[in-house]
């Protein structure tokens, strides 16, 4: 149990993860305090992290992705009153953006309206934005840019296709049932690796004031442990388990061990949102071939 003196310096905050497909590159996004949210690169090939800019309002990791490079990160965004570092007050409260880890400042830019918007790459330099006809912001031309929109109706919730692509698929419902935009009450989650050796599940629930928590287990073939509430539990691109709680990263070197022990990688509880202007090369577009890119 964590001692009360320890606790009040401790800052409350969240993580959500999103990971490249075919890079050791992964980007944190750190929300805390309620209103602000910090963008961190991590290289999974030495588990080094860069931190990056701070935003105040809100990023929806769950409509946002990274791209299979690493290079490029598709977010959705809300702002509120203050600091911003896209204020743009022609294009409204919300918007989607893409800009290049660990930088929010944006590369290109589209307007969302009400609660669409957010998107998938398509390849490494194509993406598919969730607004019917996307226009792009004109002071943010984007001749380096494949740009698709989604008229179709029907479509699953962007969320959950997400998280498919991700390769979580759900237990209790077949995809086709879940249209709901809170798809996630109505069925847990199951990600695996090792033809099924190590499985993770994920549990939603509704919480105070509808905020949607999450509740993981792991099984492997000596039996399930659960963990508990947490704010992400997953697989990185070695194979090792992740998990994040209070701001801390921790991992799971071997995830098929009957008795998992975890090591912290990482404490960003301490952090406080200060400016940071973007490198030369975080406002310029990366190369399109996946290769090391100078910073």
């Amino acid at each position: 149990m964590q001692k009360q003196g320890a606790s009040q310096i401790r800052a409350k905050c969240s993580l959500a993860l999103m990971l490249a497909s075919k890079a050791p590159v992964a980007v944190v996004l750190r929300r805390g305090p309620t209103n602000w949210v910090q963008m961190i690169r991590w290289d999974l090939r030495n588990d080094s992290f860069e931190a990056g800019q701070w935003f105040k309002g809100r990023i929806y990791p769950e409509l946002s992705e990274l791209s299979e490079d690493g290079e490029l990160l598709l977010y959705s965004a809300r702002k509120t009153t203050g600091w911003t570092l896209n204020r743009r007050n022609d294009i409204g409260d919300t918007w989607t953006a893409i800009s290049r880890p660990p930088y929010f400042t944006a590369l290109a830019l589209w307007a969302n309206g009400c609660w669409t918007g957010g998107g998938i790459f398509t390849d490494t330099r194509g993406v598919k934005i969730d607004l019917p006809y996307p226009k792009p912001h004109a002071q943010l031309p984007t001749p380096q840019l494949e740009v698709q929109g989604t008229p179709e109706l029907g479509l699953l919730p962007l969320s959950l296709r997400i998280a498919l692509r991700a390769h979580w698929a759900p237990l209790d419902q077949p995809v086709e049932a879940l249209h709901d935009i809170h798809w996630q009450l109505k069925t847990r989650q199951s990600k695996e690796i090792g033809q099924g050796a190590v499985r993770i599940i994920k549990s939603t629930h509704k919480g105070k004031h509808w905020m949607l928590r999450t509740s993981f287990s792991v099984s492997n073939v000596h039996g399930e442990t659960d963990l508990g509430e947490a704010d992400l539990v997953d697989f990185d691109s070695r194979g090792r388990l992740i998990q994040s709680r209070d701001g801390r990263l921790l991992v799971c070197d071997r995830p098929s061990e009957a008795d998992l022990q975890w090591r912290e990688l990482a404490d960003f509880s301490a952090s406080r949102p200060a400016p940071l202007p973007p490198k030369e090369w975080a406002i310029e577009w990366p190369p399109t071939a996946v290769e090391d890119v100078e910073r």
